[in-house]
């Protein structure tokens, strides 16, 4: 079930296709305990209207959210967190040479009682 979200602004640009990053996520997290490559859904969404601290050009977002069930435990969550953010930091690069990137990763629990799916 985990659930990958990149949301990143339009003034930062991924280093390769971004069907090989989200590859490289799923493949790292399903190499984690308790983790179904089939149950992994994943997503890059770019922002176009944004604002960073005082709105100049130069500042930047990457921010990856991990969903996961409830369940594991705050160490495996830990793991997952660390081993995602050095693939996301190796898979964007400003657009102006010279800017840093400010990124961000959370991993947040999702309840198992309360998270529906179905597939028809």
């Amino acid at each position: 079930m985990p659930h990958i979200t990149i949301e990143h602004s339009s003034n930062v640009k991924l280093t390769r296709a971004a069907e090989e990053v989200l590859k490289d996520l799923h493949e790292i997290l399903a190499a984690q305990p308790s983790v179904d490559m089939t149950a992994i859904k994943s997503r890059i969404i770019t922002h176009n209207v944004y604002r960073v601290s005082d709105g100049a050009g130069a500042n930047n977002f990457v921010h990856l959210r991990l969903d996961v069930l409830t369940g594991r435990d705050i160490a495996l969550r830990q793991q997952m967190g660390e081993v995602l953010l050095k693939i996301l930091v190796a898979a964007f690069e400003p657009i102006t040479h010279g800017d840093k990137i400010n990124y961000s990763l959370e991993v947040r629990e999702m309840e198992r009682e309360t998270y529906f799916k179905q597939v028809v």
